[in-house]
């Protein structure tokens, strides 16, 4: 039986960043967001935890700055302490945002389960399973904020070397079936950091190196075959990192290809869309329109019934699809004599052209009530889309109760209000 390991790659966790130019045009999103990374990273632990990977690394740049809060350092320590609680090992190389020098002066000392390699030099560590060597790991991370355009990070960091450097401690570790590298750089995407010709790496031994630095899904030679790979910042931070952010689940089989596996990890997903306003006539038209784009570009199906106090044209902008839907305010209550309110309100199905000329009154022989028309028809909508596997947006508004405030006639009739008396102190006045 061919041998396997399954890790979680993450890096660029950026823990303690600010989200850029969103203050000066929202405090609540801006409070909102500061929150959002170490979510993100919560979720990194929670899925290698769920996973119960072999272990877990983490390419650099894990705080934002060289001199993070103490609120940053505590939460990051807890999610190792957690890790190690589960039995996985966590290897970290550090980036230009926190360069080794800072974390040798001023970081907590590392719980037992993580590892950092070192910045000055190439560092190695070996992952046993049962008492037996199962991975090797290399890598380097940043020493100082920049890195010498004369010097190769990737220099000496080899699996040959890695057997070498851990023979005397570990006399068994060259029969590790793998080995994976952990490196912060630009690879041959950003010539200023730390930048290194792919097929140096390619050619270094390694099954699979877990990169950092660049804040993108990226695979070379490809994501058929995953060799050396950027997973990307757990969270985007502004307008330029759009999409969905996170970590891979990465499993090496021996005589297979890699596999990756990709796990969303942030909290808010920046989207860039173009939305054609120029029907729109004012501000609330166009914000209705791009909500339902929005909804629209992440395949959402948009559903609405109930009451609708606003025109016909702004249902259809707001909702894909609709069913029993009421255009106004409030219901009187309607009777025996008289088809409308409550029992038989006014109802539209959904008109695509938005121009809702065929509304039907109920028919009050059906003894039925406006609470259920609404609920059934958000029920039938769930029920035909049990099997669609695409979310959905179901707006549903009730109007009862509402003002005036009304029941079934016969709970009605009970009461007689003349004969109801109010306490003394009860007021009545016109307006």
């Amino acid at each position: 039986m061919s041998k396997r390991v399954t890790f979680i790659h993450a890096s660029d966790l950026h823990l303690g960043a600010p989200f850029r130019g969103l203050r000066a045009l929202s405090s609540k999103w801006a409070n909102r967001l500061l929150s959002a990374i170490p979510e993100s990273y919560d979720r990194m632990v929670d899925a290698a935890i769920a996973r119960d990977v072999d272990f877990v690394v983490v390419s650099g740049d894990i705080f934002d700055s060289a001199r993070p809060s103490y609120g940053d350092y505590l939460h990051f320590f807890e999610g190792l302490e957690r890790l190690g609680e589960a039995g996985i090992p966590v290897y970290l190389i550090t980036g230009n945002h926190d360069p080794y020098t800072s974390w040798q002066h001023d970081f907590f000392s590392l719980p037992p389960n993580a590892t950092m390699l070192p910045g000055d030099r190439p560092g190695f560590a070996l992952v046993e399973r049962d008492g037996q060597p199962l991975c090797l790991i290399g890598g380097r991370g940043y020493y100082n904020q920049t890195w010498p355009m004369d010097e190769c990070i990737a220099e000496g960091v080899t699996r040959e070397a890695a057997e070498q450097a851990l023979a005397v401690q570990h006399p068994h570790a060259a029969e590790a079936p793998f080995a994976v590298g952990l490196l912060h750089t630009g690879l041959n995407l950003d010539p200023v950091k730390a930048p290194v010709d792919p097929a140096v790496l390619m050619h270094a031994g390694m099954d699979y190196w877990a990169l950092g630095h660049i804040h993108m899904k990226y695979a070379y030679p490809s994501f058929d075959d995953p060799r050396l790979v950027f997973s990307g910042c757990i969270q985007g931070r502004d307008i330029k990192e759009t999409g969905e952010r996170g970590v891979f689940c990465v499993t090496l089989r021996e005589g297979a290809k890699n596999e990756l596996e990709f796990i969303p990890t942030a909290s808010v997903v920046w989207q860039r869309m173009h939305v054609d306003v120029s029907d729109c006539a004012n501000l609330p038209d166009i914000t209705d329109k791009i909500m339902r784009e929005l909804f629209r570009e992440n395949g959402y199906t948009t559903f609405g019934t109930g009451k609708w106090h606003s025109d016909k044209a702004a249902f259809n902008r707001s909702f894909s699809t609709g069913a029993n839907i009421f255009f106004g305010g409030m219901h009187p209550y309607g009777n025996e004599k008289e088809e409308k309110g409550h029992r038989c309100p006014y109802l539209h199905e959904y008109d695509p052209t938005g121009k809702y000329k065929n509304g039907q009154w109920v028919n009050a022989s059906l003894n039925t009530f406006s609470s259920e028309l609404y609920a059934d028809a958000a029920i039938k909508f769930i029920e035909t889309n049990a099997s669609n596997d695409n979310p959905f947006l179901m707006y549903v508004a009730f109007t009862s109760p509402h003002d005036p405030r009304n029941v079934l006639p016969d709970y009605g009739r009970k009461y007689d209000s003349k004969e109801i008396t109010m306490p003394k102190n009860f007021i009545t006045a016109s307006v």
